[in-house]
């Protein structure tokens, strides 16, 4: 996963940052893209694309080991495998706050937890 620059404040990419990650990204032929936001209320983490079991590993190193103060923003996740789904049904049962889920993978963790 390649990093994004951030603007000189420390808050979200520049639109010309963000639009040479998409280059980037698009060359590579990545399926996620995944951001840090740090805010008052601690670390918003942006999920992008489609999440698979190939980069759930690269989204738990992102997440580490401070759970309370995590959030995910999962407005623009397009698609999750069945270890993604099991992976971020763990995080929401360990107080992960899942923003912007799409009311089908909501579904899907809810369900899949039965």
């Amino acid at each position: 996963m390649l990093a994004t620059p951030w603007n000189s404040r420390g808050g979200c990419p520049s639109p010309e940052a963000r639009e040479r990650g998409t280059e980037v990204a698009q060359s590579l032929r990545v399926t996620v893209r995944i951001t840090v936001v740090k805010d008052r209320r601690g670390r918003l983490i942006h999920v992008v694309g489609r999440l698979s079991e190939e980069e759930i590993e690269e989204l738990e190193q992102t997440i580490g080991d401070d759970l309370t103060s995590t959030r995910l923003e999962l407005s623009e996740l397009r698609s999750a495998d069945a270890a993604a789904l099991t992976l971020l049904r763990r995080l929401q049962l360990q107080g992960v706050e899942l923003h912007g889920l799409s009311p089908h993978l909501a579904w899907r963790i809810d369900v899949d937890s039965q």
